[in-house]
């Protein structure tokens, strides 16, 4: 049993040592970093009052210091420090999360993280979109990153009359060109080209910290809006 003597506790992060900032997103526009550490041994630890955690420095949505917690069910148990941050949107740009505690700071960079690849069509001026037509889609960078699927959803219409189909797809060319074989019997007006690619995140930089951990697969959405004719 950890016993922590009122006025020894050290400052900063050095209360939670050896500790591991693990992020991961909650949503498509919220992750999380929790910083964790052994509450067997360390007791349930509270950082300083001065605790912040920004993402490519934008501030964090909200942020716990982490200590006793009320749970109606079990009592009280002890919360890590957490911060809720701004999901990275666009992917395969460099994301940084900085966290200062007590005069300490931890940075934690990672590469392949990011929630949207965007695209668009490739269209001749003034060429219109056809019912079953083979549509190219120019993909951005970041492309050859992630793992692609073998089909890609359109969905047609509007609601409440949306109709929605799955249409076989091939990985993008080298030069980031996909095609969408669209279907022969969708209506005329706004279509959407859906895809859900899987993307590998990686650490690159781990500072005041044991260790920085993100998941092994993250979920990279693409989304294209072309409007089709009869």
């Amino acid at each position: 049993m950890a016993v922590v003597v009122a006025g020894c506790t050290p400052p900063g992060f050095a209360r939670l040592e050896p500790f591991q900032l693990d992020f991961f997103p909650s949503s498509l526009s919220k992750s999380l970093a929790m910083f964790i550490y052994n509450q067997g041994t360390h007791g349930c630890q509270t950082l300083d009052q001065d605790f912040s955690v920004d993402m490519n420095g934008e501030p964090a949505f909200d942020v716990k210091r982490g200590g006793p917690a009320s749970e109606l069910v079990f009592g009280v148990r002890c919360e890590f420090p957490f911060a809720e941050l701004p999901s990275p949107v666009v992917f395969g740009q460099t994301a940084t999360i900085t966290a200062t505690s007590g005069g300490d700071t931890v940075l934690m960079e990672m590469e392949g993280v990011g929630t949207k690849l965007d695209a668009h069509p490739i269209l001749a001026p003034g060429e219109v979109v056809h019912a079953g037509q083979l549509v190219r889609l120019a993909i951005d960078p970041g492309f050859d990153r992630v793992q692609w699927r073998d089909t890609a959803l359109v969905t047609m219409g509007q609601y409440p009359d949306t109709l929605w189909e799955h249409v076989p797809i091939a990985p993008p060319s080298a030069a980031g060109v996909l095609e969408v074989q669209l279907p022969g019997t969708m209506p005329p007006g706004p279509t959407n080209i859906a895809l859900l690619v899987q993307a590998h995140p990686v650490v690159t930089r781990c500072e005041g910290a044991g260790s920085c951990v993100v998941p092994d697969t993250l979920s990279v959405q693409l989304d294209v809006l072309v409007d089709t004719v009869p």
